[in-house]
């Protein structure tokens, strides 16, 4: 996501549909995907809506890198723009709600140093892909990456729906039965 948000100018430069407005597309698909987005967070689980959405994800960005192999540039611009209205749907809110769920104030912080390092990092190497990988590889690299997340999710992210904060808090502890006993303990 970064990458398209930070190079969209600079990836569709040379397939004829005019920088400019495809950063206005991409910005409208931004906004559009964020209204959506916000009111599905509470009709649907985290773990749900995160599962979909990267999943979408990966489809849209691999789907990306073969129109932008293809040399069909309406047809990347399209799909860029559904990666980005899906990304709001689950990565881009999701992420930090899920954060600041589950987690205490220490484990938000580096949760937020290691995504503005991450952002930093993307920033610095798309140009070198994007310059000197073949044309859509870059796509197809971030695809992989994308379909690491959606396996990622399926496999290890807790469902905080329906759930209490102080369990929602207890999701990944592993002291959570002593815990659970303690509470019953004082409740007596």
């Amino acid at each position: 996501m970064n990458a398209i948000m930070f190079y969209s100018s600079f990836i569709f430069a040379n397939s004829g549909i005019a920088a400019n407005y495809a950063s206005f597309y991409i910005q409208s698909a931004n906004l559009a995907g964020v209204i959506g987005g916000t009111f599905l967070l509470n009709k649907f689980g985290r773990r749900t809506l995160m599962l979909w959405a990267t999943g979408a994800c990966t489809v849209f960005i691999f789907t990306v890198a073969i129109f932008t192999i293809a040399g069909k540039s309406t047809a990347e611009l399209i799909f860029v723009l559904a990666y980005v209205a899906s990304f709001e749907f689950g990565p881009g809110p999701v992420v930090w709600m899920y954060m600041s769920e589950i987690m205490n104030d220490k484990g938000v912080s580096i949760g937020t140093l290691l995504n503005w390092t991450f952002t930093l990092i993307i920033g610095l190497i798309t140009p070198l892909m994007f310059n000197n990988m073949p044309t859509g590889t870059p796509f197809i690299v971030f695809g992989v990456l994308c379909g690491l997340g959606t396996l990622f999710v399926f496999f290890f992210m807790k469902e905080t729906k329906g759930l209490s904060d102080s369990d929602v808090k207890k999701l990944y502890r592993t002291d959570r039965d002593v815990i659970g006993e303690f509470e019953k303990r004082i409740a007596h």
